[in-house]
């Protein structure tokens, strides 16, 4: 993966998304899933984006 994506190219798609959506606020958790060998965390991730005037 470090070979496909440049740190200039992280760094342009981060800027890009936080202009368009904003950044991510509060986390809510969803649930929390168990087997024998592992476990999830699922959740639902708020965002904060600035508001636009027209």
């Amino acid at each position: 993966m470090k070979k496909i994506v440049t740190k200039e190219n992280l760094e342009m798609q981060c800027k890009d998304y936080q202009e368009n959506l904003g950044t991510f606020a509060n986390r809510e958790l969803v649930g929390i899933f168990r087997r024998k060998v592992m476990c999830a965390y699922f959740g639902v991730n708020g965002t904060q984006s600035q508001m636009m005037s027209f």
